[in-house]
C-alpha cells in the first residue's frame, strides 16, 4: 500500500483539491506539516498541522458534504482557527477537553467598545414604553436635543427608530416570516447601522458589491455590506456583513464561508501596508439572520495561524414588554461593532499616510515603512464541482 503524502508549509499553495473514489483505487492519507509551533499536550504534531491534515483527508467527498462540514474544511484549509467551533465541538477536530482549554487560554481575547449606550437612561425612559409608545417616542426625541455628545445622541436615535417600528399598529415584528432579506436591511438594520456610523470615518456600502482586490484575484465575494474608510474609499474593507431572512444551517454556513474567505483576503491586503503588530489589525465580520446578529473578529496571530472569534451575539428587541432590556443588550453589541470598525479605520488611515507617494515616484525601491515580510497566506478556494 502506498504511504502517506506529505505537504510541507512551503508547498501550501499546491494542496490537493477534492478527488473521487473513481479517480484513485486507494486513497492515500495526506499529512500536512505547518510551522505554527503550537504544541498541545498529547499531540505529536503542531495544532495547525493536525487540523489541516484532518481537513485534507476529508475533502475527497467535498461536494457531498453538508454546509457546516464544508465551512469547517474551508476554515481549516485557510489556516483559520474558529475558536467557537472548536469550543463547541472539539471532538470533530479530535481535540480533548484539556486541549480545548489550552487553545482557549492561548487565544483569550475580550473586545473593547465605545460605550455609546447609557443603559440606565434607556431603561428609565423605556421601562413602560409598551404601554404608551407615543409618550416614549416623544421623550426619546427630547433627549436627542439634550445629548451632550454624538455617542449619546446615537443611542437615542437608534432607540427612537425601533420604538417607532413598535408603535405601528401592524408592525413588522409581528410578521417576521413574511419579510424578505431586503425588508430586514431596508426597514430595520440599515437604519441602525447608518445611524451608528453617522459623522464617523466609516462609509457603509450596501448592495452585493465586490471588495477591492489586486489584478487576477478572484477570491472575493459579493457581500450585502462592506464598511470602508472614508479617507480612501478605493481601498480595502474594514468590516464585511451578510444578511439573511432566517437562520437555517445551509444559509448560516454558506454566508459564514463567504465572510471568512473575503475577510481573510481583505485582512491580507491591509497587513501588506502595516508596519505594526500583526494581531492589532482585526477585521470585523457581521452575520445577520432575521433580527439576530453574530459579530466576529479575525486576525493573523502568527505565521500559519489566523484566529476567528465570535465576540458578541445580539438581537433587535422584538417583544414590546421587554423592549427596555433588549435595547440595552442591542446597544452593547452595536458599541462593540462601532469601536471595532473605527479602530481598524484609524489603523488603515495611518498606514495609508505612511506610504510616501513622492518617494515612490523618485525612488521606486521598496518602502521600509511597509511590512513586506508579513506571513500572510493566500486564500484557499474550495474545489468546484464540474460534474
Amino acid at each position: 500500500m502506498s504511504g502517506p503524502e506529505h505537504y510541507s508549509e512551503a508547498s501550501r499553495s499546491t494542496l490537493p483539491a477534492a478527488t473521487t473514489p473513481a479517480q484513485t483505487a486507494v486513497r492515500r492519507r495526506i499529512e500536512v506539516e505547518e510551522n505554527d509551533g503550537i504544541m498541545l499536550s498529547g499531540m505529536y504534531k503542531s495544532l495547525m498541522s493536525h487540523i489541516k491534515t484532518m481537513a485534507s483527508n476529508r475533502m475527497f467527498d467535498f461536494d457531498n458534504l453538508d454546509e457546516k462540514a464544508k465551512c469547517r474544511i474551508v476554515a481549516s484549509m485557510n489556516n483559520i482557527l474558529d475558536l467557537d467551533d472548536i469550543a463547541a465541538d472539539g471532538s470533530y477536530f479530535s481535540l480533548g477537553p484539556e486541549q480545548q482549554d489550552e487553545i482557549a487560554a492561548l487565544f483569550e481575547y475580550t473586545p473593547s467598545s465605545l460605550n455609546i449606550h447609557r443603559e440606565a437612561d434607556i431603561n428609565s425612559l423605556l421601562k413602560r414604553a409598551h404601554r404608551n409608545w407615543n409618550h416614549a417616542i416623544s421623550m426619546l426625541y427630547s433627549q436627542i436635543g439634550k445629548a451632550s455628545d454624538l455617542e449619546i445622541a446615537t443611542t437615542y436615535k437608534i432607540a427612537v427608530h425601533l420604538a417607532e417600528v413598535h408603535f405601528e399598529n401592524d408592525n413588522i415584528f409581528e410578521h417576521e416570516s413574511s419579510l424578505s432579506e431586503a425588508d430586514f436591511i431596508v426597514k430595520v438594520w440599515g437604519h441602525i447601522i447608518e445611524k451608528l456610523f453617522y459623522k464617523t470615518n466609516v462609509f457603509c456600502r450596501w448592495g452585493d458589491t465586490i471588495s477591492q482586490t489586486e489584478a487576477n484575484d478572484y477570491t472575493s465575494h459579493r457581500l450585502d455590506l462592506r464598511m470602508l474608510c472614508k479617507s480612501n474609499l478605493s481601498k480595502y474593507d474594514i468590516c464585511d456583513g451578510e444578511f439573511g431572512k432566517k437562520a437555517f444551517p445551509t444559509k448560516v454556513y454558506h454566508d459564514k464561508v463567504k465572510l471568512i474567505m473575503n475577510g481573510k483576503n481583505q485582512l491580507n491586503y491591509i497587513l501588506k501596508n502595516h508596519s505594526g503588530e500583526l494581531s492589532e489589525v482585526k477585521i470585523t465580520l457581521l452575520q445577520v439572520l432575521g433580527f439576530e446578529a453574530d459579530l466576529y473578529q479575525m486576525w493573523l496571530e502568527r505565521d500559519g495561524v489566523y484566529i476567528l472569534k465570535k465576540i458578541k451575539h445580539f438581537a433587535i428587541p422584538t417583544i414590546s414588554r421587554h423592549f427596555a432590556q433588549g435595547m440595552g443588550e442591542l446597544l452593547e453589541g452595536l458599541s462593540i461593532l462601532r469601536f471595532s470598525a473605527l479602530e481598524l479605520a484609524v489603523i488603515c488611515n495611518d498606514d495609508n499616510k505612511k506610504i510616501g507617494r513622492l518617494q515612490a515616484v523618485t525612488n521606486p525601491s521598496p518602502n521600509p515603512a511597509i511590512n513586506r515580510s508579513v506571513p500572510t497566506r493566500a486564500v484557499w478556494i474550495p474545489p468546484v464541482n464540474t460534474a
